[in-house]
């Protein structure tokens, strides 16, 4: 990957997040682990079994997403280098979230001041839940209060 299909991936990423509609890689990841998952739970037996599963995971999933992006940029580039050039950073552009943290991360701030306002209203401190105001503190077993 060079430094403009870098810079366009990022121009683009900060331009337009991750729109819904489109299907992001770490979804589509997720579905094939769901998959795997439910399917190698009637292959896979014991406690060896499951490990075995586990690194074939850990292992092929990054290996086959490789696989597929190196050879969609390989097809693409032998269609034409500006189409290859396109999927470059369609591809990169995919694997980038930083407006879409941002989004994330001030509306929780949003959340998390407006919160804080309503327990002050009701006369809570700023710091504490109300549900756990109201809740007795749980005691140890052995160690008392």
């Amino acid at each position: 990957m060079t430094a403009g299909v870098l810079i366009a991936a990022v121009v683009l990423d900060v331009s337009c997040g991750d729109p819904r509609w489109f299907p992001h890689p770490v979804r589509l990841m997720g579905r094939m682990i769901t998959w795997y998952e439910r399917y190698i739970r009637y292959l896979a037996s014991g406690r060896m079994g499951e490990i075995v599963a586990g690194v074939v995971l850990a292992v092929g999933l990054p290996a086959l997403w490789y696989a597929v992006t190196y050879w969609l940029i390989e097809l693409s580039m032998a269609a034409h280098e500006i189409i290859g050039k396109l999927t470059e950073v369609l591809l990169a552009y995919t694997a980038l979230a930083a407006r879409d943290l941002r989004d994330h991360v001030e509306e929780a701030g949003l959340r998390l001041r407006h919160n804080r306002r309503h327990q002050e209203v009701r006369g809570l401190p700023a710091w504490s839940h109300a549900g756990w105001s109201q809740q007795p503190r749980p005691v140890h077993p052995t160690r008392g209060g």
